[in-house]
């Protein structure tokens, strides 16, 4: 289970939310670094923690969707990964930040790195297109004006000069 570090519900340009995620060693791959699928399961694990659950699930643990009731869901409608670096078991957790790299009406975009202990660089980056949707119907939903404003106040700002920009996408918040 990750870890979460950093920003509650307040706002801010720049301001990043991240988890920590512990390496198994059944992440790793025959060449001895961490394999692309465990990329993939570690980025998703942090962001599963990251947006929490809705409140009305019962179930504990603050997130950016924690605020929905049970009528809404999320799905992941889009999903890319960027391996920039090998990744090495390490003891200590890998970190992984996360920003809002744009909001639609139905939809935003969460931008991620992987971080390897010691690393200011990104050595994974992905991006998530992250769809409300009715919980019954399964259809998209707009997202909940509270939502939009918790959204777009943690959008990534091309001056904060960090290496999450977005990455199949132009800004959009």
């Amino acid at each position: 289970m990750p870890s979460l570090n950093g920003s509650g519900p307040s706002c801010g340009h720049g301001l990043r939310t991240s988890t920590t995620v512990a390496l198994r060693f059944d992440d790793l791959g025959p060449l001895g670094h961490v394999n692309n699928v465990a990329s993939l399961r570690i980025v998703e694990e942090s962001r599963r923690a990251v947006l929490g659950r809705p409140a009305a699930a019962g179930l504990n643990g603050a997130g950016l969707l924690t605020s929905l009731d049970d009528s809404l869901q999320h799905v992941v409608r889009r999903q890319l990964l960027e391996y920039n670096a090998e990744l090495w078991f390490a003891a200590a957790p890998l970190t992984v930040r996360h920003r809002v790299a744009g909001v639609g009406t139905t939809s935003f975009v969460l931008s991620s790195g992987v971080y390897a202990p010691m690393s200011g660089t990104a050595a994974v980056r992905a991006e998530a297109t992250i769809v409300l949707i009715d919980a019954e119907a399964r259809t998209a939903r707009p997202l909940p004006d509270d939502l939009r404003a918790i959204l777009s106040c943690r959008c990534w700002q091309p001056d904060t000069g960090e290496d999450s920009a977005p990455l199949g996408m132009s800004n959009r918040c």
